[in-house]
């Protein structure tokens, strides 16, 4: 019976886990994600409105190459996903 026990703890404990894991990468993590990409959009941004320089450019070989233009998509695609968090009331801590 002590087998058994020890067995089923350790099953909770990786169920446990396995639940934080999930909250942690449909929640906090993506929008990090979202919100760094974000940040590296609007800098760029702002490079380019100053100093006509677009750093994701000049780092990735051309607006036209596929590394700078992967880098556009993510930062329109983190954009995207941020707008319902615009939209939703804020969640306050119990």
């Amino acid at each position: 019976m002590f087998l058994v026990s020890l067995a089923e703890g350790f099953i909770h404990l990786f169920q446990a886990a396995g639940k934080i894991f999930l909250d942690m990468m449909t929640g906090l993590i993506p929008m990090l994600i979202c919100l760094l990409l974000a940040i590296i959009g609007g800098l760029n941004w702002g490079f380019v409105g100053i100093w006509k320089l677009d750093i994701i450019a000049w780092l990735l070989g051309g607006q036209t190459s596929w590394a700078a233009r992967t880098v556009y998509i993510l930062v329109a695609a983190a954009a995207i996903c941020l707008i319902p968090a615009l939209c939703s009331p804020n969640k306050k801590e119990e």
